[in-house]
């Protein structure tokens, strides 16, 4: 007699395989979806210092030693960084002018520190929902 298929036995064995593999491969999948918004976090908030130090040098007599900028009032309204929507406004949560890609939150209302020492200005981002496992400081 010629065998046409496969048995249940051999069925359920292919399934009980593939059950195994998913179970090891979507916490890693879900693992590297968070790290690539993390890192788009730092990739933007680097990008947003950028902004902010040449700001600083564009108007290095006019500012004093040790200065906190608005990221809405003096990079985004100055031309220093591009809005990501064009209809943004300052406090808007549901269009902001820039948003945290982990969780879509404004990040137009944090500001940034500007220090001038040794004729060199250095910028820090400071962000008031950032939490300490998502920190850009280890990359």
């Amino acid at each position: 007699m010629k065998k046409n298929g496969f048995t249940l036995t051999e069925i359920l064995a292919a399934v009980a395989i593939i059950a195994i593999l998913l179970i090891v491969a979507v916490p890693n999948i879900t693992s590297i979806g968070n790290k690539s918004k993390v890192q788009m976090f730092c990739t933007k908030v680097k990008n947003l210092e950028s902004a902010a130090q040449q700001y600083g040098e564009d108007n290095y007599d006019k500012i004093g030693n040790d200065v906190t900028i608005s990221i809405y009032d003096v990079l985004i309204t100055g031309g220093y960084y591009k809005k990501e929507e064009d209809n943004c406004t300052r406090n808007s949560t549901t269009n902001p002018c820039v948003s945290d890609p982990r969780d879509k939150t404004p990040m137009e209302n944090g500001t940034i520190r500007l220090v001038k020492k040794n004729r060199r200005i250095t910028a820090t981002y400071n962000y008031k929902n950032n939490n300490d496992k998502n920190s850009c400081a280890n990359s």
